[in-house]
């Protein structure tokens, strides 16, 4: 298989899954005392900013909506994430968005993402919306550019919790992260307002899970040559149209789950003992003298591939479809390798030579992408099914591998 047409189809089968909504329980406010019920798309925090997509059934004949800060007061997900509609100064535009409401107290604080980045904010009582920023500065010493964090934030801060001296000062240690902020909010709270409690409305963090298990895969391997230019020595490879080969291979899968950035995502390091066979024949002409030299090459590799891959969850259920991207670093620990050198002058064989002294590096490194699917089975028990492709390079100057590999792992909850 072509790599062009491989990318192609995982491009296509990962825009797929990329369409499927994870819609969750929650409700909308359009209006004070206007609240409907219903689902709500669960999607990034960039997505959440700009639009809220509600569906009043989850039977899959319910109507979709859209819904932008300008037209709804509020939504939430149940026992989960809370936005409300605001205006932001952003960069040098007022923006109207979708603002998470990570705690509401005496000092309220807000959060959302968009293609600049991370911003939080806060507003005291009735007042104006203000953001907490950590610009990076420039520093020039000896004509080196040294890049320091500003911390405007912890000013806003100080300035936000002076009724309270005690919490004022704290802030000096406070980080620009949901955990820090709500922290201290709350703290300051307690602190000037004894009759009243503060709400926090951050998702909980779901706990980190490990998992390992077999894991089992068969690949379809071969080389490709990137480049034209050989030594004297290996001029063979020019030519060379290698076939591809059908392996096995089988190792452990150890797998993390990573709550804190996207409890959609995970982080999978796979150990497995490959095997990589591949056959070619190279044939140049010697027109002066009607000689024709042929090269027939064969070789297999044992190999323990290393792959560190980060996963992600399209869609919430039973069937979770998945895209993949990682790189790899194999070490080759055995290579079983022959080329026989024939001479043929005028169609009839005088010359035969075997050699068998490997030409190919032990370590191969590059990238894998890929699609799959998680099966639940049951709700600490799930089997995946991947399709993976990988390209490398370093087992030979202007050559590299191509592995097309469907892998089944069955992770155990540790």
């Amino acid at each position: 298989m072509k790599q062009p047409v491989l990318v192609g189809l995982l491009l296509i089968a990962s825009a797929y899954c990329y369409s499927q909504s994870d819609f969750r329980k929650g409700y909308l406010v359009k209006n004070p005392g206007d609240t409907a019920w219903g689902y709500i798309d669960y999607r990034g925090n960039k997505s959440n900013a700009r639009k809220c997509i509600f569906m009043k059934d989850k039977d899959g004949r319910g109507k979709k909506t859209a819904y932008t800060p300008e037209q709804i007061i509020a939504y939430r997900f149940i026992d989960s994430k809370y936005y409300v509609s605001r205006n932001v100064q952003n960069i040098d535009k007022e923006d109207h968005l979708f603002l998470e409401y990570l705690i509401h107290g005496m000092v309220d604080i807000y959060y959302y993402r968009d293609e600049f980045g991370e911003h939080y904010l806060a507003r005291k009582g009735d007042g104006k919306i203000l953001p907490l920023t950590n610009e990076d500065k420039a520093h020039y010493v000896d004509g080196v550019t040294y890049l320091q964090e500003s911390k405007q934030y912890i000013g806003m801060l100080k300035f936000l919790f002076q009724d309270s001296p005690e919490v004022s000062k704290e802030t000096e240690s406070v980080g620009l992260s949901h955990k820090s902020l709500i922290k201290i909010s709350k703290k300051y709270h307690e602190a000037v307002c004894t009759n009243e409690q503060c709400i926090i409305y951050e998702k909980k963090i779901p706990k980190v899970f490990v998992f390992l298990g077999p894991v089992a895969g068969v690949n379809v391997d071969f080389l490709n040559r990137i480049g034209s230019t050989f030594t004297d020595r290996y001029y063979y490879f020019g030519d060379c149209k290698w076939k591809a080969g059908i392996d096995p291979s089988i190792g452990l899968s150890l797998t993390l789950t990573l709550p804190s950035l996207n409890e959609r995502m995970s982080v999978e390091y796979d150990v497995t003992i490959n095997r990589f066979t591949s056959k070619a024949t190279s044939t140049t002409n010697d027109g002066v003298n009607s000689m024709l030299l042929q090269n027939d090459i064969s070789f297999t590799q044992y190999n323990w591939n290393n792959v560190l891959m980060f996963k992600y969850q399209l869609s919430i259920g039973k069937v979770r479809p998945v895209i993949i991207a990682g790189g790899f670093l194999n070490y080759v620990f055995n290579t079983s390798y022959t080329r026989h050198f024939s001479t043929f002058l005028w169609g009839q064989a005088f010359q035969n030579e075997t050699f068998t002294n490997n030409p190919f590096s032990k370590f191969i490194y590059g990238l894998t992408i890929g699609a799959g699917c998680v099966f639940i089975v049951h709700k600490e028990q799930t089997i995946t099914l991947d399709l993976r492709y990988s390209s490398g390079l370093g087992i030979f100057p202007n050559l590299n591998t191509n592995l097309v590999s469907l892998t089944l792992a069955v992770p155990f909850k540790l």
